[in-house]
């Protein structure tokens, strides 16, 4: 498939967007739109302001050129347009299902679609590629961390179907797509990425930036009358999952092994508990 440019790549991305949550919005209800906008605008205004200094030391370096400044405004739109989808209403036969399948399957395709069409981003780029050898082993050793810490610290409650179906498949596809697919090329192109290594991966501005916001989009509530909260406990819980869904993802070349482990984790959070109360 021929790419296209920027401009034409972004407003196919707009339309297909808009065709989603235009009609949601007409028939239930607008106002997840503006919830949107403060939720996607409360992260990153946390997640940018301690990131400054930083930014100020490596432009006075001559590190970073902020004519680069188009991936980041590209990547600051896709995090809302992605907040925009999620909490879009549902229709039909999704309606009635806790978890919010429909959201993260149109995402998922919304997201692949825009891959293919734009000329910024590549395949071999987001991370579809054959991870490196010793991959695996080190998503089993987190994998076997996250069972000790759930298993210690949350409370137990029986899993249904859906809930395991949902957890095993839609979070790593859809959030991995975005996060440490899209988002991570993007900052990547904007910042210098060659930082420290840690466990045999680089800690990059892709891995330090998706990480907060990772974190805070879980955290950062806002409810239907507009008033704000913060928790505290999701953004540090989620933070951290996503730090090691972007240390694998650093590690290995390829987005993967951190679906495959965000997947896992998030299996293991409403199974591990319920097995430790029925085993003990």
């Amino acid at each position: 498939m021929n790419k296209l440019n920027s401009k034409v790549s972004i407003a196919i991305l707009i339309l297909m967007v808009g065709t989603y949550i235009v009609p949601g919005a007409i028939l239930y209800s607008n106002q997840f739109i503006f919830q949107g906008i403060l939720v996607s605008g409360i992260s990153i205004a946390i997640t940018a302001l301690p990131l400054l200094p930083f930014l100020w030391r490596l432009t006075k370096k001559g590190n970073l050129n902020f004519q680069k400044k188009s991936p980041i405004v590209l990547a600051t739109f896709i995090f809302f347009l992605n907040y925009l989808l999620i909490t879009a209403p549902t229709f039909g036969w999704f309606a009635p299902l806790r978890w919010n399948f429909e959201a993260k399957i149109v995402s998922s395709i919304i997201s692949l679609v825009f891959i293919a069409l734009s000329s910024k981003l590549s395949w071999k780029d987001i991370g579809f590629t054959v991870p490196k050898q010793g991959t695996w082993s080190r998503v089993l050793i987190v994998l076997s961390g996250s069972t000790l810490f759930y298993a210690l610290i949350y409370e137990a409650s029986t899993p249904s179907l859906e809930t395991l179906i949902f957890q095993g498949t839609m979070p790593g596809i859809e959030e991995e797509i975005v996060y440490r697919g899209i988002l991570w090329v993007l900052i990547a192109q904007a910042l210098p990425q060659s930082t420290r290594r840690l466990w045999g991966a680089d800690v990059s501005w892709s891995l330090i930036i998706t990480t907060i916001l990772f974190g805070l989009i879980h955290g950062v509530i806002v409810d239907q009358h507009f008033n704000i909260s913060i928790d505290y406990w999701a953004i540090i819980t989620t933070g951290i999952s996503g730090f090691f869904f972007g240390w694998i993802r650093a590690y290995s070349g390829s987005i993967l092994p951190a679906i495959v482990l965000h997947n896992g984790m998030n299996l293991l959070i409403y199974t591990i508990p319920w097995l430790r109360s029925f085993l003990l």
